[in-house]
């Protein structure tokens, strides 16, 4: 079969014509040029002034029209054909996408199909030269030659640091299609294979190495399950978890503990119905109900419970509305509403803490700020200016003494950046404290991850979830931060998955692994249990709960040494 193309906009095979516009980048000689055409028309003029206009153009269209008529080199058309040579390498050397398709061709005959061209062409009747297509070829065989040695780097960043190569399965440099991450049991070391090398496991992968930067693009692709995972230490304990089943109302749609009254739980049904569960002794006390127009029940909840159970907070939770009620009687207390930029990729901050005998409520007022008020007047503790801060407010989680918040939002663009600042502070003393207060501490930024696990495990120490250098190479580890300082203490590898505290541990969970206690001092493993995934933990009484198959929902309490 014969690969063809006329213009760059054919499918597939337009991205090999040289003036293809996107994804066709590349680096030569210090400077970027946006693509094969520009560096064609640039290397052709006389003037390095021309050149460099040629260059700065956004399009390769507009490059052709800025050469036009300007002074030719010498050893134009001499070159030009090495020049094109030369270029075309560059690009799919660079570029991985392009460099799949042409690598995909086989050893099929390219023509360039370029109207009345019978130099670059193959002309109108096919009997023309087809210089175009004939130094793809040559392309393709000096760019296969490179994919079919193991120990070259691939793509063009061949003097990358050590440290920043990758492996990936040499079908990875010929498609853009679904991929497994492959933990080597090495750290946290990965090989990206695609569906195929697989499904041949155990067998070896024939693998090929790419710079990190290049695997970044790779990893923006569809993404499968992981295989294997990095490697962590386990100590053998006698650790273990005893289960037994909770009764619970029907068609629970959010809970949350009371934190001064062990084993007991404000559960809201999805009529919006509340009910106080003592999930020990299996007592159910009916509460009030939510009215079904103060917030939407069809969608997914945030509820927060005060310390003392008197008053829960359910908000929306990428939505724009809140309430606060008594959950005994169902009495509105207050409504709120925050602003709606960006909602829908902010999960509603809400939470209660206690100050010198007041009930307070920190709640979003907008995307960019939050305030604090009491929490049954509603009267404002934080009046300010208009705020101005490029930081969107996302789910929030109160330490245990009640001091600090870790705020878990982001900024443009957009970059996860979990935050936490003391709360009595702002209250007493600064209103813009959790803006950027001398208590506020930028924990972390990963790009395009937030909202990520988080716990606290101590009053001034947190464990954040998620390693590497964006969303779609997140990582199973841990990482532990001192508050006061902003700085962290260690990071282990292993956890998957969503976070809680069970002093003197911390508890791990997720749909692959189950459940999983560690040592957070010392990062290793203690114990598994991958019969239940907990869902959260009761702050005084420290037994785990899970949802059963059934919808209903069991207790698990750990024991053992």
């Amino acid at each position: 079969m014969t690969v063809f193309f006329s213009a760059p906009e054919d499918t597939p095979f337009g991205r090999l014509h040289p003036a293809q516009p996107y994804g066709a980048g590349f680096s030569d000689g210090g400077r970027h040029w946006p693509s094969v055409a520009h560096y064609c028309l640039a290397q052709s003029l006389a003037s390095e002034a021309d050149r460099e206009a040629v260059r700065a153009t956004d399009d390769p269209q507009k490059a052709a029209a800025v050469a036009e008529g300007k002074p030719r080199h010498p050893d134009a058309e001499a070159s030009r054909f090495d020049v094109l040579r030369h270029a075309l390498t560059c690009s799919f050397e660079a570029n991985l996408g392009p460099r799949a398709l042409l690598l995909g061709t086989g050893d099929a005959p390219i023509e360039a199909r370029l109207g009345a061209d019978v130099v670059l062409g193959v002309g109108p009747d096919g009997r023309g030269e087809n210089l175009l297509g004939k130094v793809l070829m040559e392309v393709r065989a000096h760019v296969r030659q490179r994919a079919n040695d193991p120990l070259a780097i691939q793509c063009i960043h061949r003097d990358v640091d050590p440290d920043y190569v990758r492996t990936v399965c040499e079908h990875r440099l010929q498609t853009s299609g679904p991929y497994h991450r492959h933990f080597t049991g090495v750290d946290a070391e990965y090989e990206l294979l695609c569906e195929a090398c697989c499904a041949a496991l155990p067998a070896p992968p024939s693998l090929r190495r790419i710079c990190f930067a290049c695997l970044r693009h790779q990893l923006m692709g569809p993404r499968l399950a992981d295989l294997g995972t990095p490697a962590f230490r386990e100590r053998v304990t006698s650790l273990r978890f005893a289960h037994q089943p909770c009764t619970a109302p029907a068609e629970v749609v959010a809970f949350a503990p009371v934190s001064r009254m062990p084993n007991t739980w404000w559960m809201l049904d999805r009529q919006g119905r509340l009910h106080r569960v003592d999930v020990v002794s299996g007592s159910v006390e009916a509460g009030g109900s939510v009215d079904p127009s103060a917030v939407d029940l069809t969608k997914p909840l945030v509820l927060v419970v005060a310390p003392g159970g008197e008053l829960a907070a359910i908000g929306e939770a990428y939505g724009l509305r809140a309430v606060v009620v008594e959950p005994a009687s169902g009495k509105v207390i207050r409504t709120l509403v925050r602003g709606d930029y960006c909602a829908e990729e902010c999960c509603f901050p809400l939470g209660f803490f206690e100050l010198e005998g007041r009930l307070l409520l920190v709640h979003a007022t907008d995307w960019n700020r939050l305030d604090v008020s009491d929490a049954r007047t509603g009267a404002l503790l934080t009046a300010r200016e208009e705020v101005d801060l490029d930081y969107f407010h996302s789910s929030l989680l109160i330490s245990p003494d009640g001091a600090r918040a870790v705020d878990n939002g982001w900024i443009w663009h957009p970059v996860g950046e979990v935050r936490v600042f003391d709360l009595r502070r702002w209250v007493r003393e600064n209103p813009g404290e959790a803006e950027d207060g001398p208590s506020m501490k930028a924990l972390t930024q990963r790009p395009y991850f937030w909202d990520g696990p988080v716990a606290w495990l101590e009053a001034t120490t947190v464990a954040v979830w998620g390693g590497g250098e964006d969303e779609p190479e997140v990582l199973p580890m841990v990482t532990i931060y001192d508050v006061e300082s902003g700085q962290a203490q260690r990071s282990f590898l292993g956890p998957g998955g969503g976070l809680l505290p069970l002093p003197p541990y911390l508890v791990a969970f997720n749909e692959d692994g189950g459940t999983t206690v560690w040592d957070w001092h010392t990062g290793e493993r203690l114990a598994q249990d991958r019969s239940f995934q907990a869902v959260d933990v009761h702050p005084a009484s420290h037994e785990l709960l899970s949802r059963t198959e059934d919808g209903g929902f069991q207790v698990s309490r750990l024991e053992g040494v």
